[in-house]
């Protein structure tokens, strides 16, 4: 009897024992999960650096009225998403026409997209592409190659914010290159399009104080100004309305980066100032950052360009998308197509 208690006592006693050896085991194994768990955070806090810009990919916008949108002029939100930098055709007519040289501008009262524009050769035998890098001065080291490696025909958009944007749009206008206000402004979804940006909800005084806000920062350099996102606020007539009067009283143009199908730019532009120069982005190039995305999106910008004569592209200073840009500039000699500074598309006889 004796013996059953004690074998009894001795099965209980093992069974605590391996009880408690799972609940250590298992505490250890919590306590692993949440140091992983607060590493990971640790992560993703470090993502979120260039001023709350969200590190999420670019997502299609839903068009709710199809036949207000051209078939090629795909709408994306800009969401910036960096990458880093690892610092390591024949020509349409037999006949040559004369190659038209733009002169320098001295007139000081010209505008600022005349008094800062590039000057540079126009082929009438070729179709024209602009290309204008969205975001730069944010991401430091992409902004420093796609300076770097870049031909001085491709324009910058500079976000006010950005950590070298003064370093660079200095260094680069210096070089003749032409430069943008990037100017951030309230998208649909709730991602932040960081600091001093346009609001929706904001008054017409609000407005005006933060875009000359923005403009201050530039101005001296740029010839005119985009959209930074905005797919919420650009499709506000209201709110479009001084932006575009700042624009015009300051000689400068804009053009509609066309985050939304809603745009409300060109009305308001007919409203406040029918005078002002209007552009709108064609083809969104790296919203898909491969080589294979990025390299069919220029070629839907030549077939744009073959229907219409001119074409304008929106890239980003992703590594990919430098390198893929420096391989299809390469391509161009012998192609109908030229690569021109942004303020070649306001030739009125390419507007269309």
């Amino acid at each position: 009897m004796n013996f059953d208690f004690e074998k009894k006592s001795l099965f209980v006693g093992i069974a605590a024992g391996f009880s408690v050896a799972i609940l250590v085991l298992a505490l250890i194994y919590l306590a692993l999960q949440n140091q992983q768990l607060t590493t990971t955070n640790q992560e993703l806090s470090k993502q979120l650096e260039m001023k709350k810009i969200t590190d999420i990919p670019i997502k299609k916008a839903v068009i709710e009225d199809v036949k207000a949108v051209s078939e090629e002029a795909h709408i994306y939100e800009e969401f910036p998403k960096h990458d880093e930098v690892s610092i390591e055709h024949s020509q349409t007519k037999n006949e040559t026409l004369e190659v038209q040289e733009a002169k320098p501008v001295t007139d000081e009262n010209a505008p600022m997209y005349v008094k800062n524009k590039q000057a540079i050769k126009i082929d009438p035998n070729k179709k024209l592409i602009a290309i204008v890098i969205d975001d730069v001065g944010v991401h430091v080291e992409n902004s420093r190659y796609s300076a770097e490696k870049l031909p001085k025909e491709i324009t910058f958009s500079y976000l006010p914010y950005g950590r070298v944007t003064q370093e660079l749009i200095k260094q680069e206008t210096a070089k003749t290159r032409e430069a943008m206000l990037h100017l951030p402004a309230e998208p649909i979804s709730s991602i932040d399009p960081g600091p001093d940006a346009l609001y929706a909800k904001m008054t017409t005084k609000q407005i005006q104080d933060v875009t000359n806000k923005n403009l201050d920062q530039v101005e001296q350099y740029i010839v005119g100004a985009n959209n930074h996102m905005g797919s919420k606020f650009t499709a506000s007539l209201e709110g479009m309305k001084p932006v575009l009067e700042i624009m015009d009283e300051h000689k400068l143009f804009f053009m509609d980066s066309f985050t939304t199908a809603k745009t409300q730019v060109k009305n308001a532009q007919a409203a406040v100032a029918p005078s002002l120069p209007l552009l709108t982005r064609n083809i969104f190039l790296d919203h898909k950052r491969t080589n294979e995305f990025i390299t069919g999106q220029l070629a839907k910008a030549e077939k744009i360009a073959d229907k219409r004569g001119y074409a304008i592209a929106i890239g980003h200073p992703h590594k990919i998308t430098t390198e893929v840009l420096l391989k299809w500039v390469e391509s161009l000699d012998k192609s109908k197509y030229q690569l021109v500074p942004i303020t070649a598309m306001l030739d009125k006889n390419k507007i269309k």
